[in-house]
């Protein structure tokens, strides 16, 4: 027995989902959008396996260039054309 969507048979879609294929390549094969693949692989997990998120497969060290030390200091005035206020 094939379990389908509308337009896409759930079964073969979890295969090329288990082949590493992304949600907008198993799409275009099927003729729909991204959404209807993620909506799918949301409402039958056991199909489709969860992935590491590729934002957490940044390597530890950072490449950004070092901080400049002026954490502790003092933040200068935006406006030095007002007058002191008299009293």
């Amino acid at each position: 027995m094939t379990i389908q969507h509308r337009t896409v048979d759930i079964e073969a879609a979890s295969e090329l989902w288990k082949e590493d294929l992304s949600a907008s390549q198993i799409a275009k094969r099927f003729g729909v959008s991204r959404n209807v693949i993620v909506g799918i692989a949301f409402r039958n997990r056991a199909f489709f396996p969860s992935r590491p998120r590729a934002r957490n497969c940044r390597p530890h060290e950072s490449k950004r260039a070092p901080r400049k030390d002026n954490c502790n200091a003092r933040p200068q005035a935006r406006y030095h054309n007002h007058p002191s206020p008299q009293i």
